[in-house]
């Protein structure tokens, strides 16, 4: 018994007809169609005006173990109407052994070749070889191929290649604590620190800063300051400086006496 299923792929796409045959005069080539079955049950049909697509077919291994199974091709012309006796242009049966028999170097090539049909569904066995034409009309062309059939198709992984230099070359991941946790607000503190720090100071703030208004400002300005509390501790404040004022004083009396001399 196989024990590995089998993908079979079928296709007919051309029919002939022997032009001086009275049995077969009265059929189209154009408008006939193929019906695929498996035994006695239809799998699908290949028609015209369909374009005689493939047709896939699962063959499982208790199918391919029975060698009394069979694939039949029924040929009918379609514009003869549904029941007519006539309406059947033939037929063939291939044994499934066919199939099972090819070679695994085989699988996946496509047997192309044209087969002879009966007329007798009861004696419509295959007989030849697969890939060889038959001569006699009506014929059909058949295109087979046989594959393994696999359920869970494996994708193969693509494994990125590192070379010798990225390979020596410390990453973030490796040079970087764990552990390290980042203070958000000091960063940020950090970083507006290092922007004024940076400030530049152009010639038109050097001159403003000489003028007269601003050392007025600057003198001005507050300036730390301790001083003594009620409870006896002594405890930093900010003051404003206060300007300096130039005490008057009154002449001494020798000076007025001398100024009065004079």
């Amino acid at each position: 018994m196989k024990k590995q299923a089998l993908k079979l792929t079928v296709c007919v796409d051309q029919i002939q007809f022997d032009p001086e045959d009275e049995a077969t005069k009265h059929f189209n080539p154009n408008t006939c169609g193929f019906f695929i079955y498996l035994n006695a049950n239809l799998i699908k049909e290949s028609l015209p005006s369909d374009g005689y697509p493939n047709i896939e077919m699962l063959l499982e291994p208790i199918i391919l173990s029975n060698s009394s199974n069979v694939l039949r091709i029924v040929a009918k012309d379609l514009s003869i109407p549904e029941g007519t006796d006539y309406m059947q242009v033939g037929c063939i049966s291939l044994p499934i052994d066919y199939f099972k028999n090819i070679l695994e170097t085989q699988y996946g090539q496509i047997f192309t070749q044209w087969i002879t049909l009966f007329d007798d569904l009861d004696d419509d066995e295959y007989d030849g070889d697969l890939g060889e034409n038959d001569e006699e009309h009506p014929m059909i062309r058949t295109h087979i191929a046989v594959s393994a059939y696999n359920p869970n198709p494996v994708t193969p992984k693509v494994t990125k290649q590192v070379s010798s230099t990225s390979a020596n070359k410390p990453t973030t991941a490796s040079v970087t604590p764990r552990n390290l946790k980042i203070n958000t607000a000091a960063v940020v503190a950090l970083q507006n620190a290092a922007l004024k720090s940076r400030t530049s100071v152009t010639p038109n703030k050097l001159e403003a800063m000489g003028s007269p208004t601003a050392m007025s400002a600057i003198k001005n300005m507050q300036r730390r300051k301790t001083i003594v509390t009620e409870s006896g501790t002594k405890k930093v404040v900010m003051a404003d400086i206060e300007p300096e004022v130039q005490e008057h004083k009154e002449p001494s009396i020798k000076n007025r006496r001398a100024q009065k001399k004079a």
